[in-house]
Order: structure tokens, then sequence, then C-alpha cells
């Protein structure tokens, strides 16, 4: 970690942040691209964000409600879709020039599939790290004749090892491990632990 950050910070990156940055690694996403992150004030999606922010990338996401539109922004959203309320291709679509977005790091992909031919142009990027169902129907026809990339990751095994391996690698240094305890975290977009 940079000095400027304790380990108390660094210890709430975890799972959701190592998620969130494999997610927009594999999207290809980078300088001039557009990326929509589904859930921006969510843990990963928040951090999807600002990952996406950093390579220069113009992201959209969206959110639930206006609580949730302020700490998308702050992350870094460049606009916040409220799919509650409004229609998501629609808004998709006036954001990008009515090109569509270069990839999508979706949280909920048997809910959100269905939006796969209304955001996306051909050629891009799907990226799946979460579902709520057990099974998703998948708009193939649009996906397969428009070359869809569908990239579904899981990071959990490998987050898990870092994480041991550094708890590890601090007690044999003797130092204390108490302000890297996953109950002293909170989520910097919720608050909660």
């Amino acid at each position: 970690l940079p000095a400027h950050i304790g380990y108390e910070a660094g210890a709430c990156l975890g799972i959701p942040a190592m998620t969130a940055w494999h997610a927009v690694e594999v999207s290809g996403i980078g300088k001039g691209s557009s990326v929509l992150v589904t859930g921006g004030a969510g843990g990963v999606g928040h951090y999807a964000i600002q990952f996406a922010k950093a390579r220069g990338a113009t992201v959209l996401t969206t959110i639930s409600g206006d609580a949730k539109a302020d700490l998308a922004r702050k992350a870094g959203a460049d606009h916040c879709i409220n799919y509650r309320t409004e229609n998501v291709g629609e808004r998709v679509m006036a954001a990008t020039a009515k090109k569509g977005v270069d990839a999508v790091i979706d949280m909920d992909f048997s809910s959100n599939a269905k939006l796969a031919p209304a955001i996306l142009h051909p050629r891009s990027r799907f990226v799946v790290y979460g579902n709520s169902q057990p099974e998703a129907t998948i708009p193939s026809q649009f996906m397969l004749t428009n070359f869809i990339g569908m990239l579904a990751i899981a990071v959990i095994p490998a987050a898990m090892t870092y994480a041991f391996g550094s708890v590890a690698r601090r007690r044999a240094h003797g130092m204390d491990d108490d302000a890297t305890a996953p109950s002293r975290c909170s989520h910097p977009s919720t608050g909660r632990r």
C-alpha cells in the first residue's frame, strides 16, 4: 500500500476491489471507451467505476435512487441511470450518440442480459460477475450475430489466497492484525461493515 493509505483502508479493498479490477481488466476498456457498470453504488460497482475512470473510459452506471446516484457520481460515474424509472437502453444510446457501450460490467446477468441488444454495439463485451437467479435468458441471436464477447468471472479463490498470504506476511513481521479484520472495514460507498 502507498504510505498514505492505512492497513484498515487497504483491508477494505478485498474481494470487491479485486473483482472490480479483474472485470475492468478483461473488459478491454481504455481511454476513449465507454462502459456500463450495473449497480454503481454497490461494492464491486463502486470500485469498477473508479478503475474504469482511471483507464480513461466514460462510465455509465445503473442505480435505483438519488442517494445511490450521488455515491456513484462521487466514485466518478459520468452518467447515472435510474433503472427503476428510466429506460436504460434509451439513456445508454443518448449518452453514446446511439453507438452503444464498448463493455458492460454486470452484477446480475439474469436480470440484465435482456438489455444487451439495447446497449451494446457489435464486438463489444459483456462481463458478468454475479447472478440473482440460477438461470438467465440470453439474447443469443443478438450476441452471436454481433460477435459480443461474454465473459463470466470469479476471483474469489485468488482473492482469498492473496488475503491469506497478506495476513501471513503481516504476522511473520509481527504486525498487528486487528486493524485488518474484516469486521472493522466499511465500504466507502455504503458505510456498511
